[in-house]
């Protein structure tokens, strides 16, 4: 572990970031808070009050002084944060550049977007249980908004149809056909349609999906490039490096070769726990 030493003090009088709902007492936790809401940061923080807080209360002016420039002749917001981040040192080069980039993906954005934008980033880091609770707090959020603006509706059915990839990932397939279902329900789009009854295939045993694609005729064409894709799908994990290991194992296991079974095992679930841990 990487030991650093702490940038100026620890304020008696904490910054509070109104539109996160957050405060702060000193650089460090002021580092943290742009990390894990870069994607909510606007403009409005490049402030007097901020530059006061970093210059007086954390006793840090320096710092206060670079930063004044972007404050008062329009700097961007990702230069303001990148530069906060880089004199503090709290994170490694990496993923200082990795904050910019979700800084510049937020910017311009309005509040619902930035916050889908968050819900997205989660869903892509794999945090699947956090993306789906930022997915359900953002159409809590949008309420009857939706009902009454077509834009906003199109909005939701996006936010229901990602929620329904998160669950798809997770292996949860009712709950991802759910989402996908509520999904054409505000948006009549296609894709959306071929993913619910692709969630059902998987969900159902094959007679049940059988019967529920005979109450839908008008989707046959959907069910058979369903059924083209899962054949592609099977032939490509196959061929993968995963699907070929799990292949060996099969061998090892019949021709009696326990060593090597059990060492592969050992290695598999060890990396299905660690991806579990993440998701959670």
């Amino acid at each position: 572990m990487k030991a650093r030493l702490c940038v100026g003090n620890y304020a008696t009088n904490a910054y509070c970031f109104e539109s996160l709902g957050l405060m702060v007492y000193c650089m460090e936790e002021l580092a943290y808070c742009l990390k894990q809401h870069a994607f909510l940061l606007g403009t409005e923080i490049m402030s007097d009050e901020l530059l006061h807080f970093i210059g007086s209360d954390c006793q840090v002016p320096d710092l206060a002084r670079e930063l004044y420039p972007m404050v008062h002749q329009k700097g961007t917001l990702s230069d303001f944060v990148t530069s906060i981040l880089d004199y503090v040192g709290f994170f490694e080069e990496a993923e200082v550049r990795e904050i910019e980039d979700a800084v510049r993906l937020g910017s311009g954005l309005t509040d619902y977007e930035k916050k889908k934008r968050q819900a997205d980033h989660l869903m892509e880091k794999k945090k699947y249980h956090a993306a789906i609770e930022a997915y359900d707090k953002l159409i809590e959020e949008m309420g009857e908004e939706a009902e009454r603006d077509t834009k906003k509706a199109s909005f939701v059915a996006d936010l229901y149809f990602n929620r329904g990839v998160v669950y798809a990932h997770m292996f949860l397939y009712k709950h991802a056909a759910a989402s996908f279902r509520i999904s054409y329900d505000w948006k009549k789009d296609p894709e959306t349609i071929k993913n619910y009854f692709l969630a059902r295939r998987m969900e159902l045993p094959q007679q049940e999906y059988v019967a529920l694609m005979a109450k839908h005729p008008e989707c046959y064409e959907i069910s058979m490039q369903i059924e083209k894709n899962m054949q592609e799908v099977g032939e490509k994990w196959n061929a993968s490096e995963s699907g070929m290991g799990l292949e060996n194992m099969r061998s090892w296991r019949m021709t009696g070769d326990n060593h090597k079974y059990y060492s592969e095992c050992d290695q598999m679930i060890n990396t299905i726990q660690e991806e579990y841990r993440n998701y959670i």
